[in-house]
């Protein structure tokens, strides 16, 4: 954002403070303010802006009054605020996907160090290139965050206020080869003794500081890519480039997990191609194996983002649907059947056609187990052949159906009027993603917040916290909130406008997840939250 444009929002930020302090503003306050703004915004082309103000000053007189009050001007400006937040932020809701369908997953850096002069460069250097990146200050924080947020990359300083990073690194490393996550170890103490025991212990890098800022970026290029590609390998199967059972069952762990959780609905689809021996006895395996391929492009052609494809074995699949509705399953095993349908296979010039036969089972506390769990599927692919094939069975057609949507409340907690009203404005606009429940509460003060009853134990929460606030300091807030209510699923944006690098130390230290420092982008809020919510809560 332009020193101009800042200045046409801290203006009409400055201005509402003052307002809001007293009952009633006069009519020649409010008409020199409209003014105001619509000379800044001519001097900014913001042309836009100006031309409605325009409008607006032409009619203004016809208020006849000679004063407004607290809710009538609030009212009368609330437009001027959408035009302006309209100019800022113009693509944030394409950050979800227009069928409401999940929010898409990338790469997440976990950074250990308490120098907060390195962790703001380091940060900065890889937010540029894209990343997502979450500081831990110290080692017991890092230990929890490794454990609960599942990085991509670690970095991990070897001097911290509690626990060395040698400690950390022996701590994590066997989980970390499992889930094939690289470590390196960073340490402005560059010398032999350190480098060798980094790599004894199981690093794969060991970073000197200060950093080469090319080279650092692509080391971490390096270390992802070469991650995806073991990834890929160990996971996928070589037919048809599907996920395999290995991954199918951690997933299925994961979705247990969950469902442990939040009691959401998670689906189990075990599908299989009919008559498929007779496709191999009749036109051979190799047509066969050709089968088995193009019906896997064909179902990862038409499947939600969200949704996950396995071979199971043979001719059989598993697809998993996360936050899923019974009518939203039958919906894409529909769409799925159909697209089969106008698919024609070729062998010896002769063109014929497949179908499938599914069996659906829904995850519950009675079934928490990956072989109970793939028998009920089992069973209900058994009676779906049996009424003929070509169908889809449900284990348990009793079985509870509710919508299941992940409920986020996102709380405000900022002194600013404007702040409040342009997020407000926008992130309300979310609830057009049918996956996606978001509720707004909005306070201008701590004491107010904490006062209030905002916390519901079945619901996901965002806090965006203001860090310099009137009666109670956002740090106390924030430390408030830590010790008196859980952590998991409670996350915490601080919005400072602190310069001191131990301000933000001390908000990483005390249990935040995030900082932003003021003034910012309104975006850039917008996309760190969708961030946050993509790696933690969808």
């Amino acid at each position: 954002m332009s020193k101009e444009n800042r200045r046409i929002l801290e203006f009409m930020d400055d201005t509402f403070k003052g307002w809001l302090c007293r009952e009633s503003i006069t009519h020649n306050e409010l008409y020199q303010f409209l003014h105001t703004i619509k000379e800044l915004s001519e001097k900014e082309k913001l042309y836009a802006i100006s031309t409605a103000l325009s409008d607006m000053i032409e009619t203004f007189h016809s208020h006849e009054r000679t004063l407004w009050s607290k809710r009538e001007w609030q009212q009368y400006t609330s437009s001027i605020i959408s035009l302006v937040d309209k100019v800022k932020v113009t693509n944030v809701l394409d950050l979800l996907d227009s069928d409401g369908t999940e929010l898409s997953k990338e790469d997440f850096i976990l950074l250990v160090d308490d120098d907060v002069t390195f962790v703001t460069l380091a940060k900065q250097l890889l937010e540029n290139e894209g990343f997502l990146v979450i500081v831990a200050p110290n080692g017991k924080r890092a230990l929890e965050m490794i454990y609960d947020f599942k990085p991509s990359l670690i970095l991990i300083d070897i001097h911290l206020p509690d626990i060395d990073g040698f400690t950390i690194l022996q701590n994590i490393v066997v989980k970390a080869r499992k889930s094939y996550i690289p470590i390196a170890l960073i340490s402005a103490a560059d010398n032999k003794a350190n480098r060798l025991m980094a790599y004894q212990l199981g690093a794969i890098d060991f970073i000197p500081k200060p950093i080469d800022q090319d080279l650092f970026i692509a080391n971490v290029y390096n270390r992802l890519a070469h991650r995806k590609e073991v990834e890929k390998y160990v996971i996928t199967d070589e037919l048809t480039g599907l996920y395999n059972r290995k991954y199918m069952n951690t997933q299925i762990i994961h979705y247990f997990n969950l469902f442990r959780k939040d009691r959401g609905m998670y689906s189990i689809i075990l599908l299989d191609l009919d008559h498929f021996k007779f496709v191999n006895d009749t036109y051979g395996h190799i047509v066969g194996d050709e089968v088995l391929r193009e019906f896997a492009s064909l179902a990862q052609s038409i499947k939600r983002e969200q949704d996950i494809i396995c071979r199971y074995g043979g001719e059989e699949f598993v697809i998993l649907l996360p936050n899923t509705t019974r009518e939203q399953t039958k919906a894409q095993m529909a769409k799925l059947q159909e697209a089969l349908k106008q698919k024609d296979f070729l062998a010896n010039d002769t063109r014929f056609q497949v179908t499938f036969s599914a069996g659906i089972s829904v995850i519950s506390s009675n079934n928490l187990h990956i072989e109970k769990l793939l028998d009920e599927a089992d069973k209900a692919l058994y009676f779906a052949k049996n009424a003929g094939r070509n169908q889809v069975a449900f284990y348990n057609q009793s079985l509870q159906t509710s919508n299941h949507v992940l409920r986020l409340t996102i709380v405000i907690v900022e002194d600013s009027y404007l702040i409040r009203k342009v997020l407000m404005k926008y992130l309300s606009k979310w609830n057009s993603n049918k996956n996606l429940e978001i509720n707004f509460i909005e306070f201008n003060n701590g004491v107010t917040f904490l006062a209030s009853e905002w916390y519901k134990p079945t619901e996901k929460y965002v806090i965006l916290l203001d860090g310099i606030m009137p009666e109670m300091d956002g740090l106390e807030v924030l430390v408030n909130v830590r010790e008196n209510y859980p952590r998991d699923n409670i996350l915490i944006s601080m919005l400072t406008g602190r310069k001191g690098e131990e301000h933000i130390l001390n908000a990483l230290r005390n249990g935040a997840d995030d900082y932003i420092v003021k003034p910012f982008d309104t975006e850039e809020v917008f996309e760190r939250i969708l961030r946050l919510i993509k790696r933690v809560f969808v």
